[in-house]
């Protein structure tokens, strides 16, 4: 049996990997289908230039959001996440949110979510992205 959930918070680069939470338990979600992904980040700024590309390229900051499909085994400490877990990156520009509804079964993450900024060119401006992952929460059985 599949339960519909919201999964919901913040990160920015200096957080390092964030375990995805159970808003219930508070314990690290396991097995989810994602069907709905809002994201949003508000408090980036506009206008400024990424990082050695040169004057003309003033299209703003941006952060990526990575989604990583592992379970922190780790525990109390900050996990870590490698290339091949990661199952989706999104692009967040200064100020924008977006609604991404995915097809099908959507994406299923099997082992657990871990949540990452990636480093790529902007820091965000050290910032927030907040993220709303909506899905279905599969039982043990």
């Amino acid at each position: 049996m599949a339960r519909l959930i919201m999964l919901s918070g913040k990160c920015k680069l200096s957080d390092g990997v964030i375990n995805v939470k159970h808003p219930r338990t508070g314990k690290q979600i396991r097995k989810f289908g994602v069907k709905k992904i809002i994201l949003w980040n508000a408090t980036g700024t506009l206008g400024g230039a990424f990082e050695g590309l040169g004057e003309e390229d003033t299209i703003g900051t941006y952060g990526v959001i990575e989604l990583h499909d592992k379970y922190d085994t780790v525990g109390g400490s900050s996990p870590t996440v490698a290339d091949s877990d990661c199952i989706m990156r999104i692009p967040v520009s200064g100020k924008s949110r977006l609604v991404l509804e995915l097809p099908g079964n959507g994406l299923i993450f099997k082992s657990g979510i871990l949540i990452k900024i990636g480093t790529e060119k902007s820091s965000n401006s050290g910032h927030y992205i907040h993220y709303q992952l909506v899905g279905y929460e599969y039982s043990a059985g």
